[in-house]
């Protein structure tokens, strides 16, 4: 039986801290009455050929018997990634992770994007996503959806083996900056200096 160290456990552990801290960060309470949540309107686009991540419409477009959290998810990521480790009936506990690309749109659970950097993390597979045809050292580009209510929970909606000579590129997160003397969308108004 292969025992990983605490060491190889980092990235995972340090990721889980992160979605426990933006989950338990104070929230607003729920309105009064039931409403449906407007549409992310970011673009359905397939990772970028930097292998830049970029999120998509809800998955429920795309995979329409994703049932994990009460409606939509909060996010959906494409991003690419090697597959790092398969899971095993002979070890129990196994999971499908993969060693993935920086996420630099990531948002947390008050929509901020705070990005992701690269990592070895699991990634649960969704309802008819199945390993078939797939190896350690693998490269695949995974489409994942990620609810942050009433828990964090993510899983792969979709994943597609990449050609072996793809190249990644494993770095930190560079979430996009606000344009310099461009204040926040809910900020104040910029002040001009005097002539």
């Amino acid at each position: 039986m292969t025992r990983r160290s605490p060491r190889s456990l980092l990235p995972w552990w340090v990721l889980a801290a992160a979605l426990a801290m933006a989950a338990c960060e104070e929230r607003k309470p729920a309105p009064s009455t039931p409403q449906q949540a407007p549409a992310p309107e970011a673009a359905t686009v397939p990772a970028a050929a930097n292998g830049q991540a970029t999120p998509t419409k809800s998955a429920a477009a795309s995979s329409p018997a994703t049932e994990v959290g009460p409606g939509d998810p909060a996010a959906t990521y494409t991003v690419r990634g090697v597959v790092a480790e398969m899971p095993d009936q002979v070890k129990p506990g196994a999971d499908f992770r993969i060693k993935h690309e920086a996420i630099d749109t990531f948002a947390n659970a008050e929509g901020k994007v705070v990005g992701m950097g690269a990592m070895v993390m699991p990634f649960p597979l969704g309802p008819g996503v199945r390993l078939d045809g797939l190896a350690l050292g693998d490269i695949v580009e995974v489409t994942f959806s990620v609810w942050w209510t009433p828990s964090i929970k993510w899983h792969v909606t979709s994943m597609k083996k990449l050609p072996a000579e793809t190249e990644l590129v494993f770095r930190a997160a560079q979430p996009p900056q606000p344009e310099p003397n461009k204040p926040p969308a809910d900020g104040p108004e910029p002040v001009t200096p005097p002539k």
